[in-house]
């Protein structure tokens, strides 16, 4: 005969649940600035887990806390199961989570280099800090640049030009004169090797 397994249950901190609920109702207040919305999560977690570790006993309360903030906000299901925008919040919420520690210096950091601060520049910072051994300044700096490279890449004239085209050659049309114009339109772009 075989040995029926026993099922073994995870226990759930209710700390973890009060957590996310304070953190879901920081997430949802219209007022607040990103630099309030983050530092009251951040001061949130702090008085928490004085450790710096989202844990109690060696366990783990970070997939709780992401969990109970998407069920308080609402944040969509399909079939019992997350949908991508959902799994994508989680990841950003459960980033900053992680980085709390850290977060308050980075977001102070970003503040003195950078004109705006939104909840997406946090959630790059709190990515970038593990991968830079959670230094603050290195972890600003490399998303200023990724920023800056990208506003680069965005406003080069060349590859404006090349994605317009991208598009219009791909235009769904049966009008003759437009088809004609594409055509001839297209032919001079790749003369010049915008395509």
């Amino acid at each position: 005969m075989a040995k029926a397994k026993a099922k073994s249950k995870t226990t759930v901190n209710a700390s973890a649940i009060e957590t996310g609920t304070a953190i879901a109702k920081y997430l949802s207040a219209q007022d607040d600035t990103c630099k309030n919305m983050v530092e009251n999560i951040c001061q949130h977690l702090t008085e928490k887990y004085p450790s710096g570790h989202v844990e109690t006993d060696g366990v783990s309360d970070v997939e709780t806390i992401v969990t109970t903030i998407a069920d308080a906000r609402g944040w969509p299901q399909q079939n019992g199961k997350d949908t991508r925008s959902r799994t994508s919040r989680k990841s950003e919420v459960r980033a900053v989570i992680l980085a709390f520690w850290e977060l308050p210096l980075a977001s102070e950091i970003w503040r003195e280099k950078a004109t705006s601060y939104e909840w997406h520049d946090a959630v790059r910072i709190a990515r970038r800090l593990p991968k830079v051994n959670n230094n603050c300044e290195r972890a600003v700096n490399a998303v200023l640049q990724d920023k800056r490279d990208k506003t680069q890449k965005q406003t080069d004239p060349r590859t404006t030009v090349k994605n317009f085209l991208d598009k219009f050659q791909r235009l769904q049309t049966r009008n003759k004169d437009l088809i004609a114009f594409r055509k001839s339109v297209m032919l001079a772009a790749k003369k010049n090797n915008l395509l």
